[in-house]
């Protein structure tokens, strides 16, 4: 599953459960990959996990 397929899925079908197992096996692919860890903190937000969204949004950053 790709980056673009997860946004899309986050975005326009509230699929979390498959934008996260997007982000998470990019992350895993990469763990320097910004925009996975974008993905997971917007995915992580949506479904109000705010620690691990915040966790993400930083990883995103660095």
């Amino acid at each position: 599953m790709s980056i673009s397929l997860g946004m899309y899925y986050n975005n326009n079908f509230n699929r979390y459960d498959e934008a996260l197992e997007s982000a998470d096996k990019a992350i895993e692919i990469n763990p320097e990959y910004g925009l996975a860890w974008l993905l997971k903190g917007y995915v992580l937000l949506n479904i109000a996990n705010i620690s691990e969204a915040e966790f993400s949004f930083e990883n995103a950053i660095s």
